[in-house]
């Protein structure tokens, strides 16, 4: 699915969707209701850079933890970043239970916070 889709479409609602591929940029406006009531969603593949807060999964807790750590990779790296900006993914506790302190890690040293 393109970038455009999302902004225009979104999946709210989409609770029998199990597999999605996503492209998007790091300017992709997430609303953070685009995943509400995926709750079958397992297979997340995401292709590019999240680089926008509200990005939020939270709903969709049958996640594997390879697409969890596609996720935490396709993070923009605001480390650098002085402008004490705070951004936030929404992972939710059931998905953030399966990744281990390192690989969580990997989204703060970044300058993300988990949710």
């Amino acid at each position: 699915i393109s970038e455009a889709s999302i902004v225009s479409q979104g999946f709210y609602g989409c609770s029998s969707l199990e597999e999605l591929s996503l492209k998007i940029s790091e300017n992709t406006p997430f609303a953070g209701s685009e995943f509400q009531a995926c709750t079958e969603l397992t297979n997340l593949n995401i292709e590019g850079v999240i680089g926008v807060n509200k990005f939020d999964v939270h709903w969709s807790t049958k996640l594997t933890h390879d697409s969890l750590m596609l996720i935490v990779n396709a993070l923009k790296d605001y480390s650098a970043n002085a402008s004490g900006t705070t951004h936030t993914v929404t992972l939710g506790a059931t998905n953030l239970a399966k990744l281990t302190e390192a690989e969580k890690a990997i989204a703060t040293q970044k300058g993300w916070t988990l949710a």
